[in-house]
């Protein structure tokens, strides 16, 4: 279990919007932003999307700070203001060590949320990180934990970005680290990209043993939960995926020219405690417009969630 060397980025951000308030049903929104080179597309989905808009909600993957990628902007900063969110903000690599004078680049998960987030909480994870290193980052997975009121009840979310190069084995053990936070019960909804390739990337020959999977399960990128070992994690700690995800859905889209059966679902959200709204659980692309350039190769996934009966 390697972690990527040098100094974590630690600067953890909390802003809240003032008079914010979230009522039922709660709708959630995951996505990763792959930076947000885009910034002016995904506000404007998010906000005039039929499905997306109007969700109380926001969990962001890869939402860059200062990074050259990105025009150097706070993606998360600058969603929140447009859309009058309250959000939290935690760094997980960085370019550079940060000092006391400035905060380094980074890139790092968001909560977003109209009424105002609390006990908000930033957690390392274990990880592999080859592909950090490899980008000359610093730093590790972490997930990012707070808590939102709606109508009475307390809430509390999360967000995870679990390593896409390591294995399924190492993805249970980060999303078991992750789970922690959420002993006790009580109702809680998490999501994030979860990577959920089902290939072991520690493995030389993880690609041709891919392949052979496939031929034996064609489905398998697309309903990887018997693979995946993180989902059994959820279901001890009381979550529920069922209703909350778009069923057989892919997420990724590393490439037009992959056809929709080999497009992985690597987008998720589950649930404690409350009940996802039948009908409301969708994989909305990420593009403008139909024709239109990609904003992210992730899709956004989006469900809205009902108090327990």
């Amino acid at each position: 279990m390697a972690q990527a060397a040098g100094q974590t980025p630690t600067d953890l951000e909390v802003r809240t919007q003032a008079g914010g308030v979230v009522r039922w049903p709660l709708k959630v929104v995951v996505f990763n932003a792959h930076g947000g080179r885009r910034l002016e597309t995904i506000v404007a989905l998010l906000r005039d999307h039929p499905v997306l808009r109007q969700a109380a909600v926001l969990m962001l993957c890869e939402a860059d700070r200062g990074l050259a990628r990105s025009n150097r902007r706070h993606v998360a900063a600058e969603i929140a203001g447009a859309l009058e969110m309250s959000y939290a903000y935690g760094p997980e690599f960085s370019l550079r060590p940060e000092t006391a004078e400035t905060a380094a680049p980074c890139v790092g998960n968001a909560l977003l949320s109209r009424a105002p987030l609390t006990g908000v909480e930033l957690l390392a994870l274990p990880g592999r990180d080859a592909m950090m290193r490899s980008f000359g980052m610093v730093g590790t997975p972490k997930g990012l934990i707070a808590k939102v009121v709606v109508e009475g009840l307390a809430v509390r979310l999360g967000v995870a970005h679990l390593d896409s190069r390591w294995s399924p084995t190492g993805r249970e053990l980060q999303m078991r680290v992750f789970l922690e936070s959420f002993a006790g019960g009580g109702p809680a909804i998490i999501g994030g990209d979860w990577n959920t390739t089902t290939a072991n990337f520690e493995r030389p020959d993880w690609l041709p043993r891919l392949a052979a999977h496939l031929l034996l399960d064609p489905r398998r990128l697309r309903r990887p939960e018997r693979y995946e070992p993180l989902f059994r994690r959820l279901g001890e700690r009381g979550f529920h995926m069922r209703g909350a995800n778009a069923r057989l859905k892919p997420t990724f889209t590393p490439s037009a020219l992959v056809p929709s059966f080999l497009r992985p679902k690597l987008d998720w959200l589950a649930a404690r405690g409350l009940r996802p709204l039948p009908g409301s659980a969708a994989a909305v692309p990420a593009r403008g417009r139909w024709g239109s350039r990609r904003i992210s190769d992730h899709d956004f996934v989006v469900c809205s969630f009902e108090p327990p009966a």
